[in-house]
């Protein structure tokens, strides 16, 4: 089995990670708290992925909004880029440890990641991620290591309303699995809009 670590906030990942199973790939939730007025502690986050010291990659999934209703401030935002680039540096770093072909893949919501007006803190922190991960994929490119970014389409859970929902888990599973494989190395750096085309003819950012 594959082991994968998720660290998101206000996103439902139960279905992905139901249909990551068919794929012999298991998706482990890490829980995100950001930092309240004090910057990430470090030493905390490595340690906490060394209680998973045999995962082969790390999925960001962080979201916001919903229903385009924006439910955090500029300071949360900037807090959550920072505690991300905390979680990469750690992961880079247990993968050079372990010498392990690891993967980073973010996961975005599309409409934020095309700039919609209407979700300015997502789509603000949707470029944000999307510019950390094209800088990622540059430095990594003489590593059997990779960055890559998905975007989803998605919808207000029906359990949890606060929460956002993946429209298409069994696309998105696939793609990650296929980010996973060891004969994918060479596969980095790319922006896969997994929209059922609702992104054709639209300009990307």
């Amino acid at each position: 089995m594959i082991k994968v670590l998720l660290l998101a906030n206000g996103l439902d990942t139960s279905d992905l990670a139901e249909a990551l199973e068919a794929h012999l790939i298991t998706l482990c939730p890490v829980e995100l708290a950001l930092p309240k007025g004090a910057p990430v502690n470090e030493e905390q986050v490595a340690s906490l992925l060394d209680a998973h010291s045999d995962f082969d990659g790390l999925i960001f999934a962080p979201a916001f909004a919903a229903s385009g209703t924006l439910t955090a401030s500029l300071d949360d935002m900037l807090d959550l880029l920072a505690t991300s680039f905390v979680y990469v540096k750690a992961a880079l770093a247990s993968f050079e440890t372990r010498n392990v072909s690891g993967r980073l893949i973010s996961l975005l919501p599309g409409d934020a990641a095309m700039g919609d007006p209407a979700q300015l803190l997502d789509s603000t922190l949707a470029g944000a991620m999307l510019s950390l991960f094209r800088t990622l994929a540059l430095e990594l490119r003489k590593t059997p290591i990779t960055a890559n970014t998905l975007m989803y389409a998605a919808a207000p859970s029906e359990s949890s309303p606060e929460k956002m929902m993946l429209a298409d888990t069994q696309s998105l599973a696939a793609l990650i699995s296929m980010f996973l494989g060891k004969e994918t190395r060479g596969v980095n750096g790319q922006e896969i809009y997994a929209l059922g085309a609702a992104d054709v003819g639209r300009l990307h950012p």
